[in-house]
């Protein structure tokens, strides 16, 4: 929600302005990718450096 206040035209449509932020919308933060392959990853690396 914000407040608006009135303005000068600044287009056809607007003539008002945004005075205050009242309440901000609540944002989706994904999280982060859990680390899958890693395991396999370090096994294959280990495996090939032992040979």
């Amino acid at each position: 929600q914000v407040r608006l206040d009135p303005s000068r035209p600044l287009s056809k449509n607007k003539h008002w302005i945004v005075a205050e932020v009242l309440r901000r919308a609540k944002m989706y933060v994904a999280p982060p990718p859990a680390p899958k392959a890693s395991g396999a990853t370090t096994q294959q690396t280990g495996t090939k450096s032992s040979a």
